[in-house]
């Protein structure tokens, strides 16, 4: 019931802000993760709809993201190619991406395109506190079916905060 209230809360930010960091999980805290990076390309190709780019802790249904440790998001701005979340939770991380419907929710619904960041080398795994997390030069692969697309980064790097 929580998460329902958080999602359809998180979904009035979202319809109510172009940008920012939306929280929807715990919130920063001392030992909390920065996870930032940069959109390189994107397929398809859509430079007039705003990407949600969301960050899960400890997911544990990727394809309907309702059973998690904690979530945070942020809206990239049409045009824009470059994001940064902070209050990250420590843990296992998942990167979604998500392009909305035409008529944003700010939530990953049936039908919507979003791809999952592929990460083969588990650097996104049992991230401790105080790091930052860089992503760089993702491209990312929108799909509509359950498993949703792919997004690939360049380069993941986990380094310390302190």
């Amino acid at each position: 019931m929580l998460r329902t209230v958080a999602t359809i809360a998180l979904a009035s930010l979202v319809a109510g802000c172009a940008k920012g960091t939306l929280i929807f999980g715990v919130g920063p805290s001392n030992d909390s993760v920065t996870v930032s990076g940069t959109i390189n390309n994107t397929t398809p190709v859509n430079a007039t709809r705003d990407i949600v780019v969301f960050v899960y802790t400890d997911l544990v249904d990727p394809g309907t993201f309702l059973s998690f440790g904690d979530a945070e998001s942020v809206v990239v701005a049409a045009g824009s190619s470059s994001f940064e979340l902070t209050g990250v939770s420590p843990g296992d991380l998942t990167v979604v991406f998500l392009l909305d419907d035409a008529t944003p929710d700010g939530a990953i619904d049936a039908g919507d395109m979003y791809a999952t960041l592929d990460d083969p080398s588990g650097f996104l795994e049992s991230v401790p506190g105080n790091r930052r997390v860089e992503l760089d030069a993702v491209d990312i692969v929108f799909e509509s079916d359950a498993d949703g697309g792919t997004a690939t980064a360049d380069t993941i790097r986990v380094v310390s905060s302190e």
